[in-house]
């Protein structure tokens, strides 16, 4: 929504957007969520507070 509205005021031009995307960040983020999900599906996450608790 914020980008839409920096679009809709004139504060960026559309064709700048590209240079204001952190592509390194996004694939990091994106990496953390497979990594979480994965451990969800697992079970990971739900042993480990069992085990901590021994």
């Amino acid at each position: 929504m914020g980008v839409a509205l920096l679009l809709v005021t004139s504060q960026v031009r559309f064709e700048d957007l590209p240079g204001y995307i952190d592509f390194d960040t996004i694939i990091l983020l994106f990496s953390m969520m497979i990594l979480n999900a994965n451990l969800k599906l697992g079970v990971f996450l739900v042993w480990l507070p069992a085990a901590s608790s021994v």
